[in-house]
Formats: structure tokens, sequence, C-alpha cells
């Protein structure tokens, strides 16, 4: 298998925009990024708005990106395996909202 099929890719900053990230991401050659939906270090998110989901969405087609090319890295807070019943209950509410969110930008 030659490297045509190779993906190079890497996480980009969402700051001023999810669809900066894309930007960035073709800015140093990328051909796939990584990005978080939200802050990772707080359970708590602004909501995505339509104009930020178009712009991203805008910013995909333009990139030329595939579907399997953008992947979302989920909160540091959340923990699926505690043993923890009140941060499990959390976790998984938490990871909910990240679900939410990758439907909304379109991220497999």
């Amino acid at each position: 298998m030659g490297l045509d099929n190779q993906k190079l890719g890497a996480h980009m900053s969402i700051a001023g925009g999810y669809f900066r990230a894309l930007e960035r991401g073709i800015e140093v050659g990328c051909t796939a990024v990584q990005v978080f939906t939200k802050n990772v270090n707080q359970w708590k998110a602004k909501p995505i708005g339509e104009d930020e989901v178009a712009l991203w969405k805008k910013g995909i087609e333009s990139a030329g990106f595939a579907d399997c090319d953008v992947i979302a890295h989920d909160s540091y807070l959340i923990n699926l395996a505690t043993p923890d019943d009140e941060l499990w209950e959390k976790s998984l509410e938490a990871f909910g909202h990240e679900l939410d969110r990758c439907a909304m930008l379109g991220i497999t």
C-alpha cells in the first residue's frame, strides 16, 4: 500500500471558531484534523450556534475533508469507568453532550 491513502493530521485549536481549526490544519499541510468540541477542563459548554455550524460545514467542504478526516476528542474530565456513582453520572451526561456536539458538526 502506497502513501496515497495515508492521512496526516494533528490536533488544531478551535480558538476563534471551529472553522479556524480547519484553516490551521490546511496551513500546516494536514489532510485530517482533531478538535475538542469544547473546553476540555470544564463540564459545561457554550452552545454551538447555527452560524458556527454553517461556517464549519463550509470549511469542511472547502478543505475537501471527508467524514473520516475529522476526529473529536472529548473532555479530559469524562471517566465512564469510574467507580464513583456521582462522577459516572456526570461523565455519562457530559459524554452525551459531546456526542450531540459532534452530531451538530457532522463529526462521525
